[in-house]
């Protein structure tokens, strides 16, 4: 492959001062540059640029077989040159996690890798999911309890039980899925179809299609908005940006982007839903855009990244933009890499510059923010140290992962919760009984096995318990192995002997210490109602005994005549 002339890099590039701010170089050492970066407001930022060249064309270089990194450290200023050595795991003698994190990637071979991430240095492949003959895009419930992973050989969606792996239910969308999204309650599982106007919603409770919205518009990228009840869309073809109802699909909001000349991008929305972040592509560089929901304010970066956006996404503690660029040089150019960055959220200034191998692409920051770095050439997945210069450890995906469709889900944990925390049985008559229901459902990812409920009270109101006022009068949950999702019911008696009122609260125990759910109970006895003094007809009234009788002895002396 022949060497081309010019500026092919991020890192081989002077990356110049980005007009209206002023920068200081404040530490220069071999491998990069750190500098202090001002804003006109007097704001001020910290910007690192790494520029090591690590074998001659600035890229990190990766050994499989020794998880080595080439080239220099560093590590701190005026550090000397280290020989590659062997990358020592920090957590060597650690006890791995026994549920995960997992990181899940869907393979052209037509099935799911998974990796046990539970050690933070290196990387165990798990297991290989095989659901079709060519899953396509994959995506996670919040609580890392199933997989969702599209079958474009038939147009269905698997739905898989991440603690053992198993395929438990499918379902059938209208058409193949370009990309799956989960929303944060994990309720609903939104269906993209090529090529951008029509999206299927999916009831994860009832595993069926709950809606088809036909969107006004053809969009290029779609995001889940923090709230649940809309999405947002990027419509390159009118550069503008739509807030979507995500149950009709009618367009709330259009936000035109400014300058929108961009014929590549990808979007990603902050935590709190209040800004929505772009990355613009034109065909060789990428632009940065912030857009206030609020104000309806863009703001754009004040410097351009070299290369085509691939992929857009925050850090792990949402407190950096990670962006990867593809040059297009490198199918050509030896000395031609892609890149990657990490962008402040406020200044949009890129905090760090890092090339990358031909064909590599970091896919995720884990908690420790240390990264995972994808070769969709030589088929490895890497894990990389925070600064990206340490190589811990390398596994094969098996065949090449699809760009995009890989995920890092929680850490696998138990869990049990009630459809209501208070059970208030209002008022009952004493001597009569009221009934109330709740359900007890599974919201964790692994087994629970229910060993028992157990009435229990404060010293105030413990003589509820030694009436009997509360009883459970129906279990279907005790001795029961819920499994995720799975539900069960109890039912809870309230029986007043008196004008007062209890409370009490039963607690539902598990096979496990940390896991355990209650509910309150609450009832208000009331004393049976005295006969009425007045009344009116023959049945009512102090006199109702007398007509009784007198009714008796009539009927008695008829039947002896």
């Amino acid at each position: 492959m022949q060497q081309c002339g010019g500026t092919q890099t991020p890192s081989n590039e002077t990356i110049p001062c980005a007009a209206g701010y002023t920068c200081v170089i404040g530490v220069s050492a071999l491998g990069f540059s750190q500098r202090t970066v001002t804003a006109a407001e007097g704001v001020q930022y910290f910007q690192t640029i790494v520029t090591e060249e690590s074998d001659g064309s600035g890229a990190l270089v990766l050994s499989d077989e020794s998880f080595v990194r080439s080239g220099a450290s560093g590590g701190v200023a005026g550090k000397e040159r280290e020989e590659p050595t062997a990358a020592t795991p920090a957590s060597a003698n650690s006890t791995p996690a026994s549920h995960g994190p997992y990181a899940y990637l869907a393979t052209s071979n037509g099935s799911i890798i998974v990796i046990n991430l539970s050690l933070p240095d290196t990387l165990t492949y798990t297991a290989s999911l095989r659901v079709s003959r060519s899953p396509f895009a994959v995506a996670v419930s919040p609580n890392g309890a199933f997989l969702y992973a599209s079958n474009n050989d038939d147009s269905t969606i698997s739905v898989i039980r991440a603690f053992d792996r198993q395929v438990i239910d499918t379902i059938a969308v209208p058409a193949n899925a370009a990309a799956l999204m989960v929303d944060s309650a994990g309720e609903r599982l939104y269906v993209t179809h090529a090529p951008g106007d029509i999206i299927t919603v999916v009831n994860l409770r009832q595993r069926q299609v709950l809606a088809v919205l036909n969107l006004a518009a053809t969009l290029t990228d779609v995001v889940v908005h923090p709230d649940d009840a809309h999405l947002i869309g990027l419509d390159l073809a009118l550069d503008e940006v739509h807030i979507i109802d995500a149950l009709t699909g009618e367009i709330v909001t259009r936000h035109h982007v400014p300058n929108g000349t961009a014929n590549a991008g990808q979007m990603v929305v902050s935590r709190d839903g209040a800004t929505v972040y772009l990355a613009l592509s034109d065909g060789s560089s990428t632009t940065l855009h912030a857009l206030d929901l609020a104000s309806r304010q863009w703001r754009i970066a004040p410097q351009t990244l070299t290369g085509i956006v691939t992929r857009l996404f925050f850090n792990f503690n949402a407190d950096r933009l990670l962006v990867n660029t593809y040059n297009p040089d490198a199918a050509v150019c030896s000395n031609a890499r892609n890149g990657f960055y990490a962008i402040d959220p406020v200044s949009l200034l890129p905090t760090l510059v890092r090339d990358l191998a031909r064909g590599e692409e970091v896919i995720a920051s884990e908690a420790s923010d240390s990264k995972l770095v994808l070769n969709r050439q030589t088929s490895r997945l890497h894990r990389l140290s925070a600064d990206a210069l340490t190589a811990y450890g390398a596994v094969g995906t098996g065949s090449n992962a699809n760009a995009g469709e890989h995920f890092i889900g929680p850490v696998l944990a138990a869990a049990l919760h009630t459809d209501t925390a208070l059970l208030d049985f209002g008022t009952t008559a004493a001597g009569t009984t009221s009934t109330k229901r709740f359900t007890l459902r599974n919201s964790g990812a692994l087994p629970v096995t229910v060993t028992g409920l157990r009435l229990s009270a404060e010293a105030a109101v413990a003589a509820a318990l030694t009436s009997g006022e509360f009883t459970v009068s129906k279990d279907d949950c005790s001795g029961r192995t819920l499994l995720p999702d799975d539900t069960c019911d109890v039912e809870v008696m309230h029986q007043p002997t008196g004008d007062t009122a209890k409370q009490a609260r039963l607690q539902i125990t598990t096979d496990s210490e940390a896991v355990s759910a209650a509910v309150d109970l609450t009832g208000q006895g009331a004393d049976q109602p005295a006969a009425s003094a007045t009344g009116s007809g023959v049945g009512g009234g102090v006199f109702a005994p007398y007509w009784l009788i007198a009714l008796l002895l009539i009927g008695a002396t008829r039947h002896r005549a």
